[in-house]
């Protein structure tokens, strides 16, 4: 029995996986890590690199581990595309699957909104020089976000770019660009 035969064989397709493998679960870290740094390190580095590696494995495989090759490659960037696109709804579910225990803790600590009897906190956020994106961990007790249209505000101050239901009564509320969930003295809380 050759042995070298049977290793070549394994190497052809298990550089390649590895490849995309680690490339895929680098991008996912850094988009959990920070919204814009974790966008901007996949889109300058992470992207680019896995790419490129996977285009010499490509070049340089021969036939059926070309073909591989190809199909990684085509999969790869399919799948980095998609979580670029959705990289705001994936780094909420992502930490709210890690800290939701703490993040429910304080959110039920905070007032309640009179009228709608919702709680809130400041989340997540992004943007600098008064061109901030803020994002807020909401707790609906009649869970009326479920029906949130810019028509309905469904218990919001005003319309906002994003509602992202994480479960029942917890959402995921995402304001315009310099807007955000001001008390009425003009403040936030």
């Amino acid at each position: 029995m050759n042995m070298t035969a049977t290793d070549d064989r394994a190497v052809r397709w298990r550089v390649p996986v590895s490849v995309a493998a680690v490339g895929i679960s680098i991008a996912i870290l850094f988009m959990l890590w920070g919204s814009e740094i974790g966008t901007f390190a996949n889109l300058l580095l992470v992207v680019p690199i896995a790419f490129i590696a996977l285009l010499v494995l490509l070049i340089r495989r021969k036939r059926k581990a070309r073909l591989l090759c190809f199909a990684l490659l085509f999969s790869y960037m399919l799948l980095s595309w998609q979580m670029l696109k959705y990289s705001e709804e994936i780094r909420s579910e992502g930490r709210w699957l890690a800290e939701s225990r703490s993040s429910k803790a304080k959110v039920l600590e905070a007032p309640p909104e009179p009228g709608s009897g919702m709680k809130w906190v400041v989340w997540d956020g992004w943007g600098e020089l008064a061109q901030d994106t803020d994002v807020y961990l909401v707790f609906d007790p009649d869970d009326g976000l479920r029906n949130y249209s810019p028509t309905r505000l469904s218990g919001l101050p005003k319309p906002v770019w994003k509602v992202q239901r994480l479960e029942k009564h917890w959402y995921s509320v995402t304001f315009f660009t310099g807007d955000g969930w001001w008390v009425n003295d003009g403040s936030q809380r």
